[in-house]
């Protein structure tokens, strides 16, 4: 998973950035469009108290790639931010970061921010979605052999324009799947998954004003700067300043675990005495799925899963103990995988 930090300049997104992966920030811009990448650790205690009682060689978190893009000007023009903005466009989600802690700065002003933002976005979007019905136009007016799934998705792409003009978003558009299939090639901005977080310069207390909660609906206020400085702290001095702030842990783990809700996202695990490892998969995947995550030659293959829950073993204190108890189950290809299953995948790839 891709997670895009992006925003218009001096809002503090390189501070969170840092504050969430430890990583400094490209302050000579030399990553240009491409930001600048850092992979993020998911705390998982259930994937601690594994390791804990298999003892592995190895022990390995699921993670995030995170990626602070450069600062873009609200009306900018120019082809550097277009290069941006084909950027976020490869992400998964995106937390824009909007600056509240400067002089005539608010949560209001911050709100304002994001409408200019969400209007750039759709503009982009539909410069993209006018570019193809242009070609589709043009290719249902020739005899090909693509030509009756070409004017089925023109249809499709001009019943969009249309509400997409009324709602001025393409986010909330009633679709079926297969017509959500062919939008999602298109990566549309304002379809994507995001975080706002309102960057104030203290600690910020109590609910955002009603006006800022109704623009910016899930919106996070923090303040990036105190983040970084208490990230920056050894452990055991960290937890004082987090208590004083009334929060349970760092910002980095709370951002995860946001976008880990914002996407539908869980952890299944795979343990034994090589390895303890967490793996990300959407909510509704199936064994197979979850097994091709592991190895392609796994979901190739797949026979069936052994499969059983880390609150089963939490509880019993081993596996097997599991087995005894009779909790461990075989699961065939369309089995879903729930939020901490702990899998076992048999697979046979001979002779494909």
């Amino acid at each position: 998973m891709k997670i895009g930090i992006a925003g218009p300049p001096f809002g503090g997104k390189s501070t969170l950035f840092q504050a969430m992966t430890g990583q400094a920030p490209d302050p000579a811009g030399s990553a240009g469009a491409t930001g600048v990448l850092a992979r993020v650790t998911v705390h998982d205690p259930r994937l601690d108290h594994l390791s804990s009682v298999f003892k592995p060689k190895k022990h390995t978190p699921a993670q995030l790639d995170v990626v602070d893009f450069p600062g873009f000007e609200l009306g900018d023009t120019s082809e550097r931010k277009k290069q941006v903005l084909a950027q976020l466009r490869d992400m998964d989600a995106l937390i824009l970061v909007f600056g509240a802690f400067g002089e005539g700065e608010s949560p209001a002003r911050a709100a304002e921010a994001y409408d200019a933002v969400k209007v750039e976005f759709f503009f982009s979007d539909i410069e993209i979605l006018d570019k193809r019905i242009e070609k589709l136009r043009v290719g249902v007016t020739k005899s090909t052999k693509t030509r009756e799934a070409e004017a089925k998705e023109l249809e499709l792409l001009e019943r969009v324009r249309g509400e997409a003009e009324k709602r001025e978003t393409l986010a909330g558009i009633r679709l079926e799947p297969a017509e959500e299939k062919i939008l999602r090639g298109f990566a549309f901005l304002s379809q994507k998954p995001t975080i706002v977080v309102i960057n104030e310069k203290d600690a910020p207390a109590g609910d955002l004003p009603p006006e800022v909660k109704a623009r910016c609906p899930g919106a996070v206020r923090l303040s990036a700067q105190l983040e970084k400085e208490i990230a920056e702290l050894a452990p055991e001095e960290r937890e004082p300043f987090l208590k004083d702030l009334g929060l349970d842990e760092p910002v980095g783990r709370r951002m995860v675990r946001e976008i880990y809700r914002l996407l539908g996202l869980l952890s299944f695990f795979t343990t034994g005495e090589d390895e303890c490892r967490a793996w990300t998969i959407r909510a509704g995947d199936n064994a197979v799925a979850a097994a091709g995550k592991i190895h392609s030659d796994l979901a190739r293959g797949f026979i069936r899963a052994e499969v059983y829950s880390y609150d089963s073993f939490r509880e019993l204190g081993s596996e097997k103990a599991v087995k005894a108890k009779g909790l461990l189950r075989t699961e065939g290809k369309d089995y879903v995988v729930k939020d901490g299953d702990i899998l076992t995948v048999l697979f046979n790839v001979t002779g494909r």
